[in-house]
C-alpha cells in the first residue's frame, strides 16, 4: 500500500474515532456539558489533517528530497533554476510544518487526557496537585518542543538552505535536536501522565483482570513513545531517506496518539454494547427473555449546562430497597448471573452527571423527609462535576 493511500486511510480513520468519542460525550451529558477535552479534540483534528497534507507533500510535491544528505560537492553544482533544487527547497518547508502541526497533536492530546483526569479524580484527596503540575509539564515542554522547531537553526531561512552546507541543526528532516527534543519530551510527559491515574485504579474495589484491562487502557502513552522512538531510530538510520521517512512515522504516530487517548472516552459504552448484545444473542440461543433495562426519564441541561437527573424518582427507588453500588470503574455486567437473587427484569441503569448546590442539596433531603433511607446519602454520588455511570442492581 502506497504511503499516501495509508496515511489518508489513518486520518479517515482517526477523525471517525474523535467523532466517535464527540457522539459518546454529547449522549452522556449534552452538548452543554462537553468540557475543555472534548473541544480540544477540534484543534488534534486540523492539526492532525494539516500534518497529513504535509507528509502527503513530501512525497508529493517534494518527491521525497530536502536539504539534506547531499555532498559539499552536489550543493555547489546544483542549478538553483533547477526542479530539483526547488523540490529541495519545497521538502524542507514542508518538514518545518509537519514538524509544528505534529508537536500540536501530541500536546494537545495530552492536555486532553490531563483533563479527563482532572474529571475522574474530582474530590478524591492528592490528585489536584499532581494534575496542576501536569499541565504545567504540558505547556512548558510544549513551548520548548516549539522553539526548537522554529529558532534552533538562525536565522530561520537557513531551514530550506541548499549551498552552502547549513548544518544538521538546519535540515528539519534529520535534525538530531528536534528529533532529541521531541523523544525525550514526548516520553517524560507520557510516563508521567501515566502515573496519575495508577494510584486511583488500583485501590479500587474490582477484579484483578478488570484492573489489569484498564491498566492497558490508560497506558497507551507507552505506546506512542515506542512509535516515536521507532521513528528516530529509522530516520538516523536510513538519512538518505529522512525526510519521507520523518513525514510517513509522524501520521503514524499520531494515528497511534489519537486511538489510545480516545480510547478511554469510547471503550465503556463499547464494552456495554458488545456485552449486551452478547446477551441478548445468548439469550435468543436459549429462549430466554431478557427484559431490557428502563431508563429513568431525563430533564433538560440546566443552566449551568449540566444534566440534571430525577433525582426524586432514585431517591424513591432507593428507599424502597437494598441498593449496591458498583465501583465508578466497575460498571459492567459481568458477573450478573452468577450473582444469585438478581432480577434482571427491574434493574435499572442511571447514567448521569450532577452538579447541585448546597441550596439544592437541602431541598431534596427536606423534600423526602422521613423516607430517605439513612444510607441514601453514601449510595448516591452528588460531588460536583464527576462524570460517572452508576449501576444500581436491586435485589
Amino acid at each position: 500500500m502506497s504511503f499516501t493511500t495509508e496515511a489518508f486511510t489513518l486520518l479517515g480513520v482517526g477523525i471517525a474515532f474523535i467523532v466517535l468519542r464527540w457522539i459518546v460525550r454529547i449522549n452522556a451529558v449534552g452538548f452543554r456539558g462537553l468540557q475543555a477535552d472534548d473541544f480540544l479534540m477540534v484543534l488534534v483534528v486540523l492539526s492532525y489533517s494539516i500534518e497529513t497534507i504535509q507528509g502527503y507533500n513530501v512525497g508529493a510535491l517534494a518527491h521525497g528530497l530536502a536539504n539534506n544528505t547531499m555532498s559539499d560537492m552536489e550543493r555547489t553544482l546544483l542549478d538553483p533554476n533547477s526542479d530539483e533544487y526547488r523540490w529541495r527547497v519545497e521538502g524542507s518547508k514542508t518538514q518545518v510544518r509537519s514538524w509544528s502541526a505534529y508537536a500540536c497533536v501530541l500536546w494537545c492530546l495530552k492536555a486532553a487526557m490531563c483533563t479527563v483526569y482532572m474529571r475522574l479524580t474530582d474530590g478524591l484527596d492528592g490528585y489536584r496537585t499532581r494534575i496542576y503540575v501536569g499541565y504545567f509539564l504540558i505547556f512548558t515542554t510544549w513551548v520548548t518542543v516549539i522553539c526548537c522547531i522554529l529558532f534552533a537553526c538562525r536565522p530561520f531561512e537557513k531551514n530550506w538552505q541548499i549551498n552552502p552546507n547549513p548544518g544538521n541543526v538546519c535540515q528539519p528532516a534529520v535534525s538530531k535536536v528536534n528529533l532529541f527534543t521531541m523523544v525525550t519530551l514526548n516520553g517524560g510527559t507520557d510516563l508521567y501522565l501515566l502515573i496519575i491515574p495508577m494510584p486511583m485504579l488500583w485501590t479500587a474495589r474490582m477484579p484483578l483482570r478488570r484492573k489489569l484491562a484498564l491498566t492497558a487502557v490508560f497506558s497507551g502513552g507507552i505506546f506512542v513513545t515506542m512509535a516515536g522512538v521507532w521513528r528516530c531510530v529509522l530516520i538516523l538510520k536510513h538519512p538518505i531517506r529522512g525526510a519521507e521517512e520523518s513525514g510517513s512515522w509522524a501520521c503514524r504516530e499520531s494515528f497511534v496518539a489519537i486511538i489510545t487517548t480516545n480510547f478511554p472516552i469510547v471503550f465503556p459504552p463499547l464494552q456495554r454494547m458488545i456485552l449486551n448484545t452478547w446477551e441478548a444473542y445468548s439469550s435468543k440461543r436459549s429462549g430466554v427473555h431478557q427484559p431490557d433495562p428502563v431508563r429513568l426519564e431525563d430533564h433538560p441541561p440546566s443552566d449551568n449546562g449540566y444534566l440534571r437527573r430525577r433525582t426524586d424518582t432514585i431517591l424513591k427507588t432507593l428507599s424502597s430497597c437494598p441498593v449496591r453500588r458498583d465501583s465508578v470503574f466497575d460498571g459492567s455486567t459481568d458477573n450478573l448471573n452468577q450473582q444469585h437473587g438478581i432480577r434482571r427484569d427491574i434493574e435499572v441503569r442511571i447514567f448521569q452527571e450532577i452538579r447541585l448546590d448546597d441550596e439544592t442539596e437541602r431541598r431534596i433531603g427536606t423534600s423526602l423527609g422521613p423516607n430517605l433511607p439513612e444510607n441514601a446519602s453514601s449510595e448516591l454520588d452528588l460531588s460536583r462535576s464527576r462524570e460517572q455511570t452508576q449501576y444500581y442492581w436491586i435485589k
